[in-house]
């Protein structure tokens, strides 16, 4: 059993296999408790969603604090997926996630729910509860599955991370419940290192050996930057008989000059014949005002060589309302590319060769309402200011009477490109290419971000 993701990460890697069989996407080779209904396969099929995802799973306990000075946010409190019912032709409710925060905007718990067809009525499945330290880091990720029969919340999984000095994740342990004996059972770890520009570059996993009572190898993914860019990841399987790691995957990205990712290659080693085949293709398209418009997804055939349209998302905004006014509940570096703007909803359609049409597949709904985020200290708004914005060569930052801890940098996919202290409230960013980018201020333990236009 492996964690279930967010059902917005089942949205990101369902559109790689819109044409394939149906299943249900858990991070590793298990299925979950949760009957998904009609979501793709495909990540099953190759080591399953931290395959497609893996690149990004480093950033995953990297979770937004919005504690800034006193103002209106609009919080993401429910996603919905829906099914298209090819009988009726109407879109049918299946699952539900609703998202619990705290006053600082930083999500506490997540339920998972499901329409039940016969009572008409969503029936409360799944549920993960947050746990923080006192920078906001997450520690404790607890997942509970509903028991109906006992009316109460039974442990499945828990998840337990750990931060070096500079806040670094080096370490996750993942434990199962053993509800015979009562008690956590070791079962994973993936243990984690870093570029000297605070880039992860090698996630390592291993396997909990119960009789052996010791860890042993599993996988090994290895991350290539360009420019503090990811540009490639590559993904090892251990080998027992040969007692080292093998080739199993690798996952190439590339961006336009404003650093949006506008291209996904999956290949997959042929052992047999000692290359890399390709699988799958992903194509992304953005709209006049930076949104994430709709992705297209391909797959390789091999008889004809040639990539094969297999489905495409389109996505809604409403453009009043931008990423740094929203709460959300999403890792850093999945968000910033879906939600340049509030994103209202996502349909998928799968392509019918039959009849040389894109069909209704399945469409995620996203509900909001209003928050008011509470002041760091006696934080005033003329009290912290991050300017000119447009910037050119310099960045200048000001926070009258509170000490900036640290100044990141972020590309729109998430990827991590500077990491420096002030000098004099002065950041240096001629070295920037031209494009949009995301600060983030470390003052008081508290992290503020808003978004920053590089212009040349």
């Amino acid at each position: 059993m492996k964690k279930i993701p967010t059902l917005l990460l089942l949205i990101l890697a369902a559109i790689h296999a819109m044409g394939q069989s149906i299943s249900i996407i858990d991070t590793y080779e298990e299925t979950t408790p949760l009957d998904v209904k009609k979501i793709s396969e495909r990540g099953h099929e190759h080591n399953n969603l931290k395959t497609f995802l893996g690149y990004r799973d480093y950033l995953s306990y990297e979770l937004l604090s919005y504690k800034s000075t006193n103002e209106i946010k609009y919080r993401l409190d429910v996603g919905e997926i829906l099914f298209w019912d090819e009988v009726s032709s109407i879109w049918s409710a299946a699952l539900q996630e609703e998202f619990v925060y705290n006053s600082d905007g930083i999500i506490i718990s997540k339920l998972i729910l499901e329409w039940d067809d016969n009572t008409n009525q969503w029936e409360t499945t799944w549920k993960t509860t947050y746990t923080y330290d006192a920078s906001n880091k997450l520690i404790v990720e607890l997942e509970s599955n509903w028991d109906d029969g006992a009316e109460q919340w039974v442990p499945v999984e828990k998840y337990e991370n750990n931060y070096d000095a500079s806040g670094l994740l080096i370490l996750t342990t993942d434990y199962e419940w053993d509800e015979v004996n009562t008690q956590w059972m070791k079962e994973l770890k993936s243990e984690y290192s870093y570029n000297t520009s605070g880039d992860l570059s090698i996630r390592q996993s291993f396997e909990w050996d119960g009789t052996g009572s010791q860890w042993v190898n599993e996988r090994r993914n290895e991350y290539t930057y360009d420019d503090g860019k990811l540009i490639l990841l590559k993904e090892y399987v251990w080998n027992p008989g040969a007692n080292q790691f093998i080739e199993n995957w690798k996952h190439e990205f590339n961006y336009n000059i404003s650093g949006q990712l506008t291209l996904e290659f999956d290949h997959e080693w042929d052992a047999g014949s000692s290359q890399w085949v390709p699988i799958l293709k992903e194509e992304y398209i953005y709209d006049s005002n930076g949104n994430l418009e709709r992705n297209l997804s391909y797959e390789w055939e091999q008889g004809s060589n040639q990539w094969l349209t297999a489905g495409k998302t389109e996505h809604t905004y409403d453009n009043a309302y931008e990423f740094s006014q929203l709460i959300l509940p999403y890792p850093l570096d999945e968000i910033v590319n879906l939600f340049h703007h509030m994103l209202l909803d996502i349909k998928a359609y799968g392509w019918d060769e039959a009849s040389s049409n894109w069909i209704n597949y399945f469409m995620f709904e996203f509900s909001y309402s209003e928050q008011n985020i509470g002041s760091v200290g006696e934080m005033a708004d003329e009290q912290i200011r991050i300017y000119p914005n447009p910037a050119k060569t310099e960045l200048n930052i000001y926070a009258a009477g509170f000490n900036i801890e640290e100044v990141i940098l972020y590309t729109l996919t998430g990827q991590k490109i500077m990491k420096v202290r002030p000098v004099d409230g002065i950041v240096d960013i001629s070295h920037l290419q031209a494009g949009m980018y995301i600060v983030e201020l470390t003052i008081e333990n508290t992290r503020i971000r808003q978004k920053l236009l590089v212009q040349r």
